[in-house]
């Protein structure tokens, strides 16, 4: 355990985690909090997202190793039989002795203790020609470490522990909706993190983009009043008739908005082909691990000491 906590991969990944988690170094957390009012409480933002991620952590935590352990589980018992079978038809022809098999085994209702004595017993007497019989030593700890990493564990470890849950067809079905939530949750933060410097650089009104102030802005466009009194961002305006309060989005706004969705649609093409998976493989150690830490440290560098904390 401790030789874990020693290697800098182990470190090196768990950063990887954090930053996947809380959406640090893609731009996303810095764009929706743009929309914050000016004397909004950062800190307890910060505070609240950051114990919100860590209990969302450890409930998948939780969740991953339930089901991996499950899953283990099941695979060792069926490793159990099958090489019981074995052991049966090695019986059967006199390959193997009944003499090897402890009076108390019953194969009917074998167990994985039953099966660890009766593999160390055949594994004792017929050394020589043990490596013969092809028999399995069934252990837990080498299932679990089977357990397969990144996609696989999803859509292939996830999936084949399900089929053994009661009820498994509605457990997958949530299962893959929580997959998709999951992916249109991340897609609207990067794209968020892209999109929102755009709109900024053409100054399109943020309140567009959120409830109240959308909700305020059509409101005041059917009674034809102005914008000031709403705090929507518009200067004051003189007694009479006021002006409509639009806040129609651009064409350079809409075009940016979209340039980007389908820019990344044709991106997202590489990795649903044939080779997908090893330019997953590839985006995730060489674009997400050290880089984005190198972007986070250049970003606090560049908030603390060159803009600095007091503006």
């Amino acid at each position: 355990m401790l030789d874990k906590m020693l290697d800098p991969q182990v470190w090196r990944e768990a950063a990887t985690q954090v930053f996947f988690a809380l959406g640090l170094g893609f731009g996303g957390v810095i764009a929706f909090s743009s929309y914050n009012k000016q004397d909004n409480n950062c800190h307890f933002d910060a505070a609240l997202v950051s114990f919100i991620n860590f209990f969302t952590s450890v409930l998948a935590t939780l969740v991953v190793f339930a089901v991996l352990g499950f899953k283990a589980n099941i695979m060792n018992e069926k490793c159990v039989v099958e090489n019981a079978e074995k052991i049966l038809g090695y019986l059967n022809t006199n390959v193997l002795s009944r003499d090897l098999i402890p009076p108390h085994v019953n194969f009917s209702h074998l167990t994985t203790k039953d099966y660890m004595e009766m593999y160390n017993v055949i594994m004792t007497v017929k050394e020589d020609q043990f490596s013969a019989l092809g028999l399995d030593p069934c252990l837990l700890e080498d299932e679990l470490d089977k357990s397969v990493q990144g996609t696989g564990l999803a859509f292939i470890a996830f999936t084949e522990a399900m089929t053994h849950f009661p009820a498994s067809p509605f457990w997958s079905v949530m299962f893959f909706l929580m997959l998709i939530n999951l992916g249109l949750g991340s897609m609207i933060g990067t794209m968020a993190g892209i999109t929102t410097p755009i709109i900024d650089t053409f100054k399109v009104p943020k309140e567009m983009f959120t409830g109240p102030g959308l909700l305020a802005a059509g409101l005041l466009a059917c009674l034809g009043e102005g914008c000031d009194g709403m705090g929507l961002g518009a200067p004051e305006t003189p007694p009479g008739p006021h002006p409509p309060c639009t806040f129609a989005p651009t064409p350079a706004s809409r075009l940016s908005v979209v340039g980007c969705c389908v820019f990344a649609f044709f991106v997202g093409l590489l990795f649903v082909q044939r080779s997908g998976n090893y330019f997953v493989t590839m985006f995730d150690d060489y674009s997400a691990t050290l880089p984005l830490t190198v972007i986070v440290i250049l970003e606090n560098i560049a908030v603390a000491w060159i803009y600095g904390t007091k503006k």
